[in-house]
Order: C-alpha cells, then sequence, then structure tokens
C-alpha cells in the first residue's frame, strides 16, 4: 500500500495518494502493536512505517517543489497592464516610451509625395520617442499590436503609406500642400543602441466624425507588458 503513495498522488489525486500514504502507517502500527510477541507481524509492520513515510516525505516534496515551479513560472510569465498619458516617458523595463505629439489631417506628405485618406476617413499621426535605456541592443519589434482606441470605443489597426491614396502632382494645390501633415515612418525593425533612442509617427486612419483617445500597445512577448497611453486632445 504505500508503494502506492507517489503514483496515487501525481496520476490521480494528492488527497487519494496522502490518504494511502497515512492509511500504510497506521497499518504498520497495528501490526507492530498487535504483534503479540510475533516476529512476522513486528517485522512486517516496521517495514511498512519505513517505506510509508520515505514514500509521504518525498510525494510532499515534489508536491512543494512543483507548486514553487508553477508560481515563478506564472510570475515570470505574467503580463504587467500599464497606463499612463501622452507627453509623459513610460518605463517598461529596457524601454522609455513618449507620445509626443498627435495629428489629424486629410492629407500627409512623405518626402515629396502626398497622400489622402480613404473617403470619409482621416489620418491620424501620434508622435514617438522610443529609448533604450537597458546595456545591450534591443530591437525594436519587440514592441508591436499598436491600436488606437477612438471616443466611439472602436479600434484600428496601425496604418502605413501604402494604405493612403496617392495623389498625382498635377492633383496637389496649394491648399493641399499646406494642409498636408509631414510624415516620419517609425520602422520597428530596426535596432536600438543602449543609450539612444529613435523617432517618427504611427500611422492611423478614422472615420472623420471619430476622434483619438486612447493607444494600446504590447511590450514583449512572455511576461511582458501591455500598455495603455490616454492622448484625448486636452
Amino acid at each position: 500500500m504505500a508503494l502506492f503513495t507517489f503514483p496515487a498522488a501525481f496520476f490521480v489525486s494528492a488527497a487519494l495518494g496522502y490518504l494511502i500514504g497515512i492509511l500504510a502507517m497506521l497499518v504498520g502500527v497495528y501490526m507492530i502493536a498487535k504483534h503479540e510477541r510475533k516476529t512476522l507481524p513486528l517485522v512486517l509492520g516496521v517495514i511498512v512505517i519505513l517505506v510509508s513515510i520515505p514514500a509521504l516525505l518525498m510525494t510532499m516534496a515534489v508536491h512543494v517543489g512543483v507548486y514553487a515551479a508553477k508560481e515563478a513560472v506564472e510570475a515570470a510569465t505574467e503580463e504587467k497592464t500599464v497606463e499612463g498619458k501622452g507627453g509623459e516617458p513610460l518605463k517598461l523595463g529596457d524601454w522609455e516610451v513618449t507620445v509626443t505629439t498627435l495629428r489629424e489631417e486629410v492629407y500627409v506628405k512623405k518626402r515629396d509625395t502626398y497622400y489622402r485618406a480613404q473617403e470619409g476617413y482621416k489620418v491620424v499621426l501620434i508622435g514617438l520617442i522610443i529609448r533604450n535605456t537597458g546595456k545591450e541592443a534591443k530591437s525594436l519589434s519587440d514592441i508591436w499590436r499598436f491600436t488606437l482606441i477612438t471616443d466611439a470605443s472602436k479600434s484600428y489597426e496601425r496604418g502605413y503609406i501604402f494604405s493612403l491614396q496617392w495623389l498625382p502632382h498635377r492633383n496637389v494645390t496649394e491648399s493641399i500642400q499646406k494642409r498636408a501633415m509631414e510624415y516620419k515612418e517609425l520602422s520597428m525593425a530596426s535596432s536600438v543602441a543602449p543609450s539612444t533612442y529613435v523617432e517618427g509617427d504611427l500611422l492611423f486612419q478614422i472615420p472623420v466624425n471619430e476622434t483619438p483617445v486612447r493607444l494600446y500597445f504590447e511590450v514583449g512577448i512572455i511576461g511582458g507588458y501591455k500598455v495603455i497611453i490616454n492622448i484625448a486632445p486636452s
């Protein structure tokens, strides 16, 4: 019976394993108490107790070890939710992220080329400064899943310049040139050296009748951060 303590605890249930171990010890004690000067029950009782005690202790030790390992893994993989607001640096492990600007317009200029948002939409440019405060170079791909949340409680994924309508030079009026926002794309494929930073814009397209209020993104894959930055215009 004592030999089934460990297998029962891990393949059936912990309670059953401990119950078997305790019952085996009680049987051993009973055999010793009732041996009536007979050698065999006395010897068997001692053997049962000597087997039961290590089996119980080993089961307890393994359970404690498994529980401690489980807690350590959960602590290491738990994602932390961090909230901040535009204009304030947000410390996220070895990264420091700051939302510097929030701009909205229908027209965008990248170098000498002009674009406009899709019909019924506008372009939102969110300027970021991302600083590596660690001691080793880090890839910006560690920061991902940028999502813009509007006052209509809708979410919009990050967009790119090719999602806009290209404007031929002959269609670019002086009014469009004045209105167009300069767009400096923030590439998340680059690497940032220690104690340096990069800056650029995230591009989103949202309906003209909605207002951006929060920027959501994640840092890291396992045990990282879920970040919410309030960017609502004041």
